[in-house]
Parts: structure tokens; sequence; C-alpha cells
């Protein structure tokens, strides 16, 4: 059975499935979907932390430890989505936020 009732009915038993009957391109496939359906989750996980006004930076950070350690995401992965959603979350060009004469040299 391909799709089995019960606790075999999971992805790693249809990769197995797969691979047993020579169809290493499903196999691949049924990767690049987990792959893909990880980065999407771990990316609107962190823009609803990025976006709460109450969140917890130690909950984001555990958050983000554990899906690294997981292999859903990469670290860089994850560094490049939390930058993207904390600069992404802000009005930056507001005037009150960088001064004027910031970029100016200084003596």
């Amino acid at each position: 059975d391909i799709f089995p009732v019960g606790p075999k009915r999971s992805l790693d038993h249809i990769e197995s499935y797969f691979k047993e009957q020579g169809l290493n391109e499903m196999v691949q496939h049924v990767r690049s979907q987990r792959a893909s359906n990880n980065r999407k989750l771990f990316v609107s996980r962190i823009k609803l932390f990025v976006n709460d006004d109450e969140y917890n930076t130690s909950e984001l950070s555990a958050y983000i430890k554990e899906a690294i350690e997981q292999g859903k995401v990469t670290q860089v992965y994850a560094i490049q989505i939390l930058f993207s959603a904390i600069a992404n979350s802000g009005d930056w060009a507001s005037s009150d936020i960088i001064q004027d004469d910031f970029y100016k040299a200084r003596p």
C-alpha cells in the first residue's frame, strides 16, 4: 500500500515506497515539496513573531534554533528571513529613526 492507514502514513513511508519501486525522481519531488513547505511555514512564523507587538525574543530565538537543529532551514536562510522580516516590519524612511546628518563625515 502506498497510502496505508495508520502510523505508516508518513512522508518517510512514501519516500521508502518510491525508492523500493525505483522511482528516485518521485523521492526527490517529495523531498523538494517537504523543504518548500518547511521554508514557507518558517517564513510565516517569523513574520508573525516580528509583526506582533508583544512578541517574545526568547520564543523567537528558540523557534529559530529548533528549526535549524531539525534541518528545516539552514542557518544562513534563517538569518536572511529574520533580517528581511525585521526590515519590512517598519517605516525605515522616517526622519526620526535616522537623523539627516548621520551619514555625514565626522571630524
